[in-house]
């Protein structure tokens, strides 16, 4: 068998904006949210001020990452996020968390709210397998727990009373 192998060579083409900053050196969150829809929810009015250590764009893209690594510090994600950069051997200026937290609090949730109006959305195609019955989009729907009616009589016959489910499971100690 070994002298059947042969040898494959794939090249693509990777076209970027320069700086150290660039859309190629932040990982593969650029690949699903793409820099010019970053930089065009941040041009609207209002939302550009002035350069700072920390781009904008590098901004969102951190808050981005603060919700793929949610058990990681600040600084950890910021060490993720950059370890491209530093790699290709580009300084990248030392950010403390505190610096972090402004650069985060600077955005606001407005650039994260455009964000989703523009990328949320069903997955699947109506072609493929199960997505849709009679041109209709099949959903999933958990009417127990994302349903809240008012407690009247009638209704707690019928559905019984409300309970409040933890939002996170219970933490236990371990020794």
């Amino acid at each position: 068998m070994p002298d059947q192998c042969g040898t494959m060579t794939l090249t693509q083409t990777i076209t970027t904006a320069g700086g150290v900053f660039a859309p190629g050196h932040l990982g593969a969150l650029t690949r699903f949210v793409p820099f010019e829809l970053v930089d065009d929810v941040l041009d609207r009015p209002g939302r550009r001020g002035r350069t700072r250590k920390l781009p904008a764009r590098v901004a969102v893209y951190f808050v981005l990452a603060l919700a793929l690594f949610t058990d990681v510090s600040y600084g950890r994600v910021w060490d993720t996020l950059t370890g491209a950069v530093r790699q290709s051997g580009h300084v990248v200026a030392a950010v403390t968390a505190a610096g972090l937290a402004d650069a985060r609090r600077r955005l606001g949730p407005d650039p994260f709210r455009d964000l989703f109006e523009v990328l949320a959305g069903p997955l699947g195609r109506p072609c493929t397998p199960g997505v849709s019955y009679r041109d209709l989009r099949t959903v999933a729907f958990d009417g127990c727990r994302s349903t809240r009616v008012p407690e009247t009589g009638d209704n707690v016959a019928w559905l019984g009373r409300y309970k409040a489910v933890p939002a996170l499971p219970p933490t236990r100690c371990c020794r």
